[in-house]
């Protein structure tokens, strides 16, 4: 009896997870996804539905284990800092890591360009216990439906197991 009790719930539990899985509606911020820097060329690519008109960063996210030094180092090592120097360049850049991004509004207005750039040398825009955050643009949009995409554009192989992530989310603007 008790086998066929565990055998429901975990069906119940596994129908639940394939509905919410198989739902094809577009994505709203706030959206972390994984970024593969290891090889040159790895995209990821998505459907982004508004609803609040407003401005939102596109960041990379580099997390580590929040009591692990030697983790929390190379990420800092990736994710560089945000001084500085006397002439407005960064004094630690990071790993130059370069990206393009394509936002595009699907709906209302059909297949409008918002904007596609590569960027490499970003400054650290904030931190937390566990990540490091570089924000790469930050975008007024409005409300509608637009496809994203972000592109590596050269291989880290050298960081294996670096823990690197996409994310979108509404700018922090101060109170």
């Amino acid at each position: 009896m008790a086998f066929r009790q565990r055998f429901l719930s975990m069906l119940a539990i596994v129908s639940v997870l394939v509905s919410c899985t198989s739902n094809s509606a577009p994505a709203t911020p706030s959206i972390t996804l994984p970024l593969n820097l290891k090889l040159a060329g790895s995209r990821v690519v998505f459907d982004l539905h508004v609803v609040e008109e407003a401005i939102y960063s596109f960041s990379l996210v580099f997390m580590f284990g929040e009591h692990n030094s030697i983790d929390r180092a190379r990420a800092k090592r990736l994710a560089g800092g945000y001084d500085l120097d006397q002439w407005g360049r960064l004094v630690n850049p990071g790993l130059a890591i370069f990206l393009e991004l394509e936002i595009r509004q699907i709906q209302p207005i059909s297949q409008s360009t918002l904007v596609k750039m590569n960027s490499s040398e970003l400054p650290l825009s904030s931190w937390g216990g566990d990540n490091f955050s570089k924000v790469i643009y930050d975008a007024h949009l409005n409300p509608g439906d637009y496809k994203v995409s972000v592109t590596s554009l050269v291989s880290f192989p050298e960081e294996e197991g670096a823990k690197v992530f996409f994310s979108i989310a509404r700018a922090y603007r101060g109170k």
